[in-house]
């Protein structure tokens, strides 16, 4: 996840406006990598995971702003479900295990129909990634960041399963 959150980062740096994947879009995949990252090695004191959630909300309503402006939506819809996963997992929990197994809060209730469905969607946007990452594509994509895209919903959707 951290080399995925390097490559997001150095392609914001060099990325444009004008190119397949805009760096609004790469800069958000780079916060959900680092902050992926973050909560599967430190346990997040609760003003940093709300301020992480609230960050992702913002992280949405700028995805679905972006979709209504932009001829091309369904990369801001993927990212969309991705900070809504982020806000999920973010939003203050009770004491319990953690998926990776350490000792960190939990979601309260059962997954719910919610993480559920946040689960299926992330899984779903994975598959996407790593079709749009095959060879046969077309070309003159960066089939990099479909990779990268992948990895980072596939990780979602293995850190929100574990919520129990």
């Amino acid at each position: 996840m951290t080399a995925a959150a390097a490559r997001v980062d150095a392609r914001a740096v060099v990325a444009s406006a004008g190119t397949a994947h805009p760096r609004d879009l790469l800069v958000w995949h780079g916060f959900s990598a680092v902050a992926m990252t973050v909560m599967l090695t430190v346990l997040l004191p609760p003003w940093l995971a709300l301020s992480g959630a609230a960050l992702f909300a913002v992280g949405i309503t700028w995805c679905m702003a972006q979709s209504v402006r932009r001829a091309a939506r369904t990369p801001y819809l993927r990212l969309a479900v991705c900070c809504l996963a982020m806000v999920v997992m973010l939003l203050p929990r009770h004491a319990g295990r953690h998926a990776a197994g350490l000792d960190r809060p939990v979601l309260a209730a059962s997954p719910g129909l919610l993480t559920g469905a946040l689960v299926v969607a992330l899984v779903c946007v994975a598959v996407a990634a790593a079709a749009r990452s095959l060879p046969s594509t077309a070309p003159g994509t960066h089939r990099a960041f479909g990779l990268m895209e992948g990895v980072l919903a596939a990780g979602m959707a293995a850190m929100l399963a574990g919520i129990r």
